[in-house]
């Protein structure tokens, strides 16, 4: 393992929309996407030693000084600054997020915001030197151990990069991961190479390169010691028909997109769309003008179901479960909800600062974003049709009509990670499994017009696996 810089070469890939922050001037998105003078959507440097650094502390007690910098000398890990693969095919989106007030179930006034993203699937270049030569002796089996295990958390899909990772946003993992070990006498870094650093790393790494996997088995053993531990879940939604006690009728769903999106026909084709059998396809093209266009994602429109849509029945389900438990007067009610949810200071029923709490509580539940499942080839859209009728009249309202698309048949599969201390994962594991229950037990609207018959879902857990110490 002896070598004067080691050079990690490898692909993140995007398992959920991402969004990188830029800067906010001049823009017409509230949070952009960040660009390079060249205008290239980038992914910073220290934006991956920051993530990496953060992930090497969960899972290690003591990360050695040689990574983490100090005294005047610069970390050992120097991560790369990378542009997505085949940029001129990637388009950005708009993702618009809203906060729910969980008593009207409308929207708070002032608490609306879009995101810039890049869909699910944008491939980025990944590069890590770790420079060896600056390592002392006594710290390079621990640098190389902690490296070896950082990365390959990060190759199992616990990688989470940018803005809105609790609500769905920058889930990623590592893959086609190659490790090469460079002499003193390598030509690099090669400033002279056009293609610095990512292609000229490339042609460094296609000869005597290991796979991440047979690097760590040659590290030294170190066991991961660290205090934080990783619940994961794996979870189906479904819409639509279906038989059993917990459903009856049409589960339609019903998520917004952003309010500035229009799809022209074909999308989303005769083929998806659930037409009256007297219009054609001709006049489906001439009177398709629906109100208000559903979440989709990627070149193709597929309808997506952002993890903010289920982070919010979740946590107001679980709010009136405390509420309705609690006897008259309690105080503190919703402090189980604030552990597993996170707050604000100043949101309603946030916890006080009063020196013995923080002025937040981040959340230690992650949901990523919700996609169609790989059974899912057949799913199916309508344009329902709906209007406020005069309650006197018996008539309906002048100019009350609306419409808006659902969806009517259709499966998600979603991932979730609560990710806590050892100490905290057996109480935030109790109170998560009382929200899942909830949402098995066909108690939590999914999406907009909960309230009139939209929503409704069957949620189901496929998988539950712990990710930490034995790993």
């Amino acid at each position: 393992m002896s070598a004067y810089r080691l050079l990690i070469r490898g692909t993140l890939v995007q398992e959920s929309a991402a969004s990188f922050g830029g800067t906010e001037q001049d823009h017409w998105a509230d949070a952009p996407l960040c660009r390079d003078g060249l205008g290239r959507y980038t992914l910073r440097g220290e934006g991956l030693a920051g993530a990496l650094t953060a992930m090497a502390r969960k899972l290690f007690r003591t990360v050695p000084e040689a990574i983490l910098g100090g005294g005047g000398a610069p970390s050992v890990w120097r991560p790369f600054i990378s542009h997505p693969e085949q940029p001129d095919t990637i388009l950005a989106e708009l993702r618009q997020c809203v906060r729910i007030d969980p008593e009207t179930g409308a929207a708070d006034d002032g608490a609306m915001f879009d995101l810039e993203i890049l869909p699910r699937g944008t491939r980025w270049p990944f590069l890590l030197q770790v420079d060896l030569n600056r390592v002392p002796e006594a710290q390079k089996p621990a640098v190389l151990a902690v490296t070896a295990r950082t990365l390959k958390a990060w190759e199992n899909g616990y990688c989470w990069l940018g803005r809105g990772v609790a609500r769905g946003l920058g889930w990623c993992s590592l893959q086609d991961t190659k490790v090469v070990s460079l002499a003193a006498s390598e030509a690099w870094p090669d400033a002279f190479a056009a293609d610095y650093p990512h292609g000229a790393a490339g042609r460094l790494t296609e000869r005597g390169a290991s796979t991440l996997t047979e690097f760590a088995a040659r590290a030294p053993k170190i066991p991961a010691d660290g205090d934080w531990r990783w619940q994961e879940y794996e979870l189906v939604l479904s819409f639509g028909t279906g038989d059993g006690e917990k459903r009856y009728g049409a589960d339609l769903l019903s998520v917004g997109g952003h309010g500035t999106i229009e799809v022209d026909p074909p999308w989303p084709g005769l083929d998806r769309l659930l037409l009256p059998e007297a219009m054609t396809g001709k006049s489906y093209e001439k009177h398709w003008n629906p109100d208000g266009y559903p979440a989709v994602s990627g070149n193709s429109l597929t309808p997506i179901l952002p993890g903010s849509s289920l982070r919010g029945p979740l946590r107001h389900g679980l709010a009136r479960w405390l509420r309705m438990k609690a006897p008259p007067g309690a105080v503190g009610v919703l402090a189980p909800l604030h552990r597993l949810m996170g707050a604000l200071k100043g949101e309603r029923d946030a916890p006080e600062s009063d020196g013995t709490e923080p002025k937040h509580l981040s959340s230690p539940l992650l949901v990523r974003d919700a996609y169609l499942s790989d059974d899912c080839c057949d799913w199916k859209m309508a344009l329902v049709h709906a209007h406020a009728e005069d309650e006197f009249s018996g008539g309906v309202f002048e100019g009350s009509k609306f419409d808006r698309v659902a969806l009517m048949d259709a499966k998600f599969k979603t991932r979730m990670v609560l990710e806590a201390r050892k100490s905290e994962m057996a109480e935030l594991k109790e109170i998560l499994d009382v929200a899942l229950a909830l949402a098995e037990g066909g108690w939590l609207g999914v999406g907009g017009a909960a309230s009139r018959g939209f929503g409704g879902c069957r949620w189901e857990i496929e998988r539950r696996e712990e990710y930490g110490e034995a790993q």
